[in-house]
């Protein structure tokens, strides 16, 4: 081999130990894996096995120092008492919900209960109005009929009033009138005879006006005394018919309030059975729940 044979050989030989140590480098300074303070778990597990022999296995594949028992017990206990709390509030609210469900099945029957005495009510009331108003035409009618009679009945009570009187005054006017208008011949004699008229006028308005006014009394009276009894027996018959629709409402209001008092019990009987039963399953979930995951 050659000088220059040589020299190649130290050239690659060189060459293999620098690119040899430039590895080594990268290897050691750059590619080792350094420590971190942020890195927990790398840091449990180094403590832990470098205090292997005073650790304590508490639960699981989770490994606490003796120092941090006491913490972990007292979270543990909070943590489940805290639990407890949660569960006894929902539970008191699915009770509640029962409660309240069971309220407004009874207050939806009240209302039906109150929905049905208004119908009926109105119903007795649109019956009284017919009934009244076919009464009050009823008696009108016959008023009507009695005040006639007995405005006939008067008028042939008081024909003869004063009969004889009013036909004598009667004739007693158309004479003078005759002899006003024919017989008279001077003024004098007109004066005296229309003097005389005039005063037989007034006798006679006089004996009319006193026959119409006790007429007119007796007619009032008699009116009067039909009206009372017209007031007396429309009143009556108005408290007929009320007295008989307040017992037919007092009779259905009765019967319906005891249908309501029995539905009442049964549905009280039935939400306090639900409750329970739920309260049990509940109370068995609960305990459950905290003895699996606490």
């Amino acid at each position: 081999m050659d000088k220059s044979g040589h020299h190649l050989i130290a050239i690659k030989f060189l060459t293999s130990i620098i690119m040899g140590l430039i590895f080594a480098f990268l290897l050691v300074f750059v590619f080792t894996p350094e420590k971190r303070d942020f890195y927990p778990a790398y840091e449990f597990e180094e403590e832990a096995v470098m205090s292997a022999d005073s650790a304590e296995i508490l639960a699981g594949d989770q490994i606490y120092s003796p120092e941090r028992k006491s913490d972990y017990e007292e979270f543990n206990n909070e943590l489940r008492q805290h639990s407890r709390s949660l569960m006894a509030a929902a539970k008191e609210a699915s009770l509640d919900a029962l409660t309240k469900s069971s309220i407004e099945r009874v207050s939806g029957l009240r209302d039906n209960i109150m929905s049905e005495l208004n119908q009926l009510k109105n119903s007795l009331q649109s019956e009284e109005e017919e009934l009244l108003s076919q009464k009050r035409t009823e008696l009108e009618a016959q008023l009507s009929a009695q005040l006639e009679e007995i405005r006939s009945e008067i008028k042939a009570k008081y024909s003869d009033y004063s009969q004889k009187e009013i036909r004598e005054n009667y004739i007693e006017i158309l004479n003078l009138r005759t002899a006003v208008e024919v017989v008279a011949e001077t003024a004098a004699e007109r004066e005296q005879y229309q003097q005389k008229l005039d005063q037989v006028l007034a006798e006679q308005n006089q004996l009319l006006a006193e026959k119409s006014r006790l007429e007119d009394m007796d007619i009032a009276e008699r009116t009067q005394e039909l009206i009372v009894d017209f007031n007396s027996e429309y009143s009556q018959y108005r408290e007929q018919i009320r007295g008989r629709h307040d017992k037919i409402i007092s009779e259905r209001e009765d019967a319906l309030l005891a249908e309501l008092e029995a539905a009442r019990e049964k549905i009280e009987a039935e939400m306090l059975k639900k409750r329970e039963i739920r309260e049990a399953e509940i109370n068995s979930l609960i305990e459950q729940s905290l003895a699996k995951y606490y």
